[in-house]
């Protein structure tokens, strides 16, 4: 075992936490930040509508890395119990499996999903003045499916075992080359949203072939080689057994971006294409705001797992404290920010008035409940890391499926467009009290475990 990995189980845990969740969060930020700059150059380069054909399509990109997170995470996570139990010939074996049902998978998705691609946007709710757009960006992103989910899922071995410096190398590279080919393909050749597309596939090569480096040069901890690759089905379903909390996650994002867009659709009006538009820049907000949580969680999940494994509960004990209370600071400075003054962040994207005052008004309702969003990630962190795949995908799925895509279907019919936008605090509040009740009893053990 390398000292780096050993250091999981030795290290302080503060110190350990820093270092590990810093290196990964600065990463997270800047591969976030393609995200942003991306919608900045589609906004600014292309125009206001072609925001809302990329975001119509966003469900489905969702989708792809929600499937690519079942093998990611849920390896992931064997993988760290294995190497903190110092079986390192099956945590190869797992590495291994992940990987290969990954090519194979992938390969099938794409082709199912090119082939249903219209009828798909159709019920996305894609309105006329947004399909070129949305069928120019997402064709080029169907083709290289494969390439996303397999990066992904090295992505996540790489941080199960503690190579967090290797997992940021890849996604530095991966960002930065994506910002950059965005300028060159949008503004310097005139592509408009195909530009943006190719330029987010070529990254997304550039940086699985690293990762696919790190693991075929020996600099990693599981030694892989090209070798009695297979897949073992039994390995597997407990792979998907455990990612299958992220992939609920994953698709619930996407199925609730499609319930808004569809509802968008249906009570906007003539301002239903603006607000698609303004929704979207929302969400493109929303996911770089999170990345220093998930950051965190990467962090949490790798540290509790490896010494859940060692059955080292007071150091499992001390890594959820200093979870919860890193995640909840995050979130409540977003929560003040968004609500208070969405402005300074939102001008970013355009100086069209309409579009950003109504960014603003979604963004002030959207937040109000983002500051618990720490505390239901983390337990469903310490749920997935500690093998209790049930308790994580109920954590997980609860405020997407019980709470937001009810609540957006219904709110609606009573509050007009402002119900889509106050479904989003009350799911959030509602889903942190429920995970957090849950959670006790399974705190209470470990607090007798180390006691």
């Amino acid at each position: 075992m390398t000292t780096q990995t050993d250091r999981l189980g030795t290290a302080p845990i503060g110190k350990l936490f820093i270092t590990m969740s810093l290196p990964i969060i600065m990463g997270m930020l800047v591969n976030g930040l393609y995200n942003i700059v991306d919608a900045i150059f589609v906004t600014r380069g292309v125009g206001s509508l072609a925001i809302g054909g990329i975001s119509i399509v966003f469900p489905v990109q969702m989708l792809i890395f929600a499937f690519a997170a079942v093998l990611g995470s849920g390896a992931a996570s064997i993988v760290s119990r294995k190497l903190g139990a110092k079986k390192h010939d099956e945590a190869r074996h797992t590495a291994q499996t992940a990987l290969s049902f990954s090519i194979f998978f992938s390969v099938i998705l794409a082709a199912i999903v090119l082939i249903a691609m219209k009828p798909i946007l159709r019920l996305l709710g894609v309105t006329e003045a947004l399909w070129l757009y949305s069928v120019d960006y997402l064709t080029p992103i169907l083709f290289a499916t494969p390439i996303a989910i397999i990066g992904t899922v090295f992505n996540d071995l790489l941080r199960a075992e503690g190579k967090m410096q290797f997992m940021m190398m890849t996604m530095l590279l991966g960002s930065i080359l994506n910002i950059i080919l965005d300028a060159v393909f949008i503004f310097g050749f005139g592509m408009g949203v195909t530009g943006a597309a190719v330029a987010t596939v070529i990254s997304q090569t550039c940086a699985m072939l690293l990762a696919f480096s790190f693991y075929f040069r020996g600099k990693t901890t599981l030694h892989l080689s090209l070798k009695d690759w297979k897949i073992d089905w039994k390995v597997l379903v407990g792979i998907i057994a455990l990612g299958l909390p992220f992939f609920i996650s994953h698709a619930g994002a996407s199925f609730m971006i499609a319930t808004a867009n569809n509802a968008l659709s249906s009570v906007g009006g003539d301002a239903a294409d603006i607000y698609i538009s303004a929704y979207g820049l929302v969400g493109r907000v929303i996911m770089f705001v999170i990345l220093p949580l998930i950051g965190i969680m990467i962090a949490f999940q790798t540290i509790v797992g490896y010494n859940y494994g060692a059955q080292n509960f007071e150091r499992v004990r001390k890594t959820v404290n200093m979870g919860l209370v890193a995640s909840s600071v995050i979130c409540i400075s977003v929560s003040a920010l968004m609500v208070f003054q969405p402005e300074l962040f939102l001008s970013l994207f355009t100086s069209d008035p309409v579009l950003l005052a109504k960014s603003a008004e979604i963004a002030r309702v959207i937040f109000l409940g983002f500051s618990l969003a720490g505390v239901t990630f983390m337990i469903t962190g310490y749920f997935q890391a500690t093998g209790h795949a049930r308790m994580a995908l109920f954590a997980s799925s609860a405020r997407v499926y019980i709470f937001l895509i009810p609540l957006v279907i219904i709110l609606p019919k009573y509050l007009g467009i402002d119900g889509i936008w106050f479904a989003f605090p009350i799911a959030d509040i509602s889903a942190c009290l429920l995970a957090t009740a849950f959670f006790i009893r399974y705190y209470r053990k470990l607090l007798v475990r180390t006691s």
